[in-house]
């Protein structure tokens, strides 16, 4: 059903932090799981313990809204180093085969829902940055030169776009049995088999893999008012 519908490949919610906090239970305790609240009580930055708590409530109401039941019957697990995977949920719901992806910048988080492996990346991409010493690890030295010919505009764009779309596969592929690096991996702007999908406004880009965009379910406003964008991605041999 694509942008409007809730049909879709893909579920994906994008929200303010501070809107999610007003929401939230005061008390983590009342709906951590053991895994989350460990975790939770291991994080000792207020802002990374308000993120860690905002993306595991907003995934808990996107699995809600897509597969029915109480959002507070969903739990999730809490690794250090790896995404969450769902731990229980509503017996009458198909939880079990959910992946779930998160990423949050600045006052963001974004979620991601499938019936596959996926992966989401949100970045606030209204700063101008060192892009050739954040791009050394990440680019090749062909990328990292042609990134360098570009106007200072286009290279803030192309590098938050790059960025995100090979965060996303990396966060996608990390649950693969294969582990490639995200040097190995290439996108360029087109339609493919193996599709990406890109969203942008002012201050923020979002990528997600696989995807595209007519197969993603845009719950919220500020998704279906970003402009879109289809990439291609060439994997590692």
């Amino acid at each position: 059903m694509g942008k409007d519908g809730c049909d879709s490949n893909v579920q994906l919610s994008l929200r303010r932090l501070d809107h999610i906090v007003a929401l939230m239970p005061v008390l983590p305790q009342a709906w951590l799981g053991n895994q989350e609240l460990s975790r939770y009580e291991s994080l000792k930055c207020a802002a990374r313990r308000a993120q860690f708590l905002g993306g595991h409530w907003l995934a808990r109401q996107a699995m809600a809204q897509w597969l029915g039941g109480k959002w507070s019957d969903y739990q999730l697990s809490a690794p250090d180093d790896a995404a969450p995977y769902w731990l229980a949920g509503p017996a009458s719901t198909t939880w079990q085969s959910v992946y779930v992806s998160l990423s949050h910048s600045g006052n963001w988080i974004a979620c991601a829902l499938a019936r596959r492996p996926i992966g989401v990346d949100v970045e606030c991409s209204d700063r101008m940055r060192d892009f050739a010493a954040l791009g050394s690890w990440m680019f090749t030295e062909a990328e990292s030169e042609a990134l360098s010919q570009l106007a200072p505009a286009l290279q803030q764009q192309t590098f938050y776009t790059q960025w995100t779309l090979k965060e996303a596969w990396f966060k996608q592929a990390a649950l693969l049995p294969v582990r490639k690096t995200m040097k190995e991996v290439r996108f360029s702007a087109g339609a493919g088999p193996q599709q990406a999908a890109v969203a942008q406004t002012d201050g923020l880009t979002l990528a997600l893999y696989p995807a595209r965009a007519t197969d993603v379910c845009m719950a919220e406003a500020v998704l279906q008012a970003m402009c879109w964008s289809e990439w291609v991605c060439t994997p590692p041999h």
